[in-house]
């Protein structure tokens, strides 16, 4: 069984599984807690009642009238708004000292008195279990809430790694596929300089360098799906000093192809004296590209078409790339999920590449953002580690 075949059986796991036994039970919990709940409350309430009546019998008076609205408390338990208890106990305040108030003056003033201040006493403890009780099930049920969000979340996650173990198949294959052209192209490129002359006798020394660059390039392609497929199946690749303007530059002239006839226009501002970086020099220059990419789709078919590609030492001593374009920017809502998986604003995007440049550059120690560009558009900004402060810390 395949990576793909187990990633499948995870989220068919998930969609029997974890709804029949995670949110079902969820369910049955609250609503077991809720049943048990409010026959504590009621019992709370009733030996409350039955106590003061047992104290209430010892006095001459009798019977505190009082006593009658604890049960006007009581169905606030029953209604939706948290503070319901009080407001009914406040009623029952209130109707206590009407009849305090309205009851005819004798001796036994003071009986009557003392009898409804235990009465309110009685009320309102009861409105503050009450309250208690409506309480716990708000928390209860908020608890509920995000235990189903996140399954829900977690099913969604799993759906994408089944999606991205399938992903891994087809990378495996492409791999395979590719790599046997590819490798023919450089046998056929070195057959090819080999037929011709040398430059004493005629030959063209630029010819020479045209085949260079089409093998080197033809060996960078097929390292591409290969670095990517041990990046999802290892997570850690190799990683070395090396100069990252020259990186920069090499996707650059691959990437900007083409761009100047769709009126793009295309800058590059890299810092002198930077320092080597500490990367995979392969994994980075997919980065690039990727963002490159999108940048030129981003102000493909707008008025002002500018994309310019910076590097930069960084505040804390990394190295900066920005890739900076004058499109339409991003949607807050869109750049809020911008590197999760599957998340894209083209209509026929995949959604993996700037998921796995995020991955990529964490990998590599670094950290990959977007913000608004000043003059309109994005710029999408990444950070490496120099190798000289990797060894110093080190």
């Amino acid at each position: 069984m395949g990576a793909g075949d187990d990633a499948r059986a995870v989220a068919v796991a998930v969609e029997f599984g974890m709804r029949d036994r995670s949110e079902d039970p969820m369910r049955a919990i609250a609503g077991f807690a809720h049943a048990a709940m409010l026959p504590v409350t009621l019992m709370l309430c009733a030996m409350i009642a039955l106590g003061s009546l047992a104290l209430d019998l010892t006095t001459p008076r009798g019977v505190a009238d009082g006593m009658l609205y604890v049960a006007l408390v009581l169905p606030s338990l029953w209604l939706p708004w948290r503070g319901a208890p009080f407001a009914l106990a406040a009623l029952g305040t209130a109707l206590t000292a009407m009849g305090y108030w309205g009851s005819p003056p004798g001796a036994e003033q003071w009986i009557v008195l003392t009898n409804r201040t235990m009465a309110l006493a009685i009320v309102w403890l009861t409105a503050v279990l009450c309250y208690l009780h409506k309480g716990a099930l708000m928390r209860l049920r908020n608890d509920e809430g995000e235990a189903e969000r996140r399954i829900q979340e977690l099913q969604a996650n799993l759906y994408h790694i089944a999606r991205r173990g399938e992903l891994g198949e087809m990378v495996s294959a492409i791999a395979h596929e590719l790599n046997q052209p590819l490798t023919a192209v450089c046998n056929y490129v070195a057959a090819a300089r080999r037929l011709l002359p040398p430059p004493e006798q005629g030959g063209s020394c630029e010819a020479v360098e045209l085949m260079a660059k089409v093998t080197e390039q033809a060996n960078r392609a097929a390292q591409v799906p290969r670095q990517v497929l041990r990046m999802m199946k290892a997570g850690s690749t190799e990683r070395t000093a090396d100069d990252l303007n020259a990186a920069v530059e090499e996707v650059a002239a691959f990437a900007l192809i083409g761009s100047r006839q769709l009126g793009i226009h295309a800058t590059l501002d890299l810092a002198a004296d930077l320092p080597p970086c500490l990367m995979n020099r392969t994994q980075v220059q997919q980065v690039l590209l990727n963002l490159a990419r999108n940048a030129i789709e981003a102000v493909h078919g707008c008025a002002r078409r500018d994309l310019s590609i910076r590097t930069a030492r960084a505040g804390d001593g990394s190295l900066e790339v920005a890739v900076a374009d004058s499109g339409d920017g991003l949607a807050k809502e869109v750049q809020e999920r911008l590197f999760m998986p599957f998340v894209t604003t083209k209509p026929n995007g995949s959604g993996i590449g700037l998921c796995v440049a995020h991955t990529i550059v964490g990998a590599h120690g670094g950290r990959l953002w977007a913000e608004a560009n000043p003059g309109g558009g994005t710029v999408f900004r990444f950070t490496l580690p120099a190798a000289v402060s990797r060894k110093l810390a080190g």
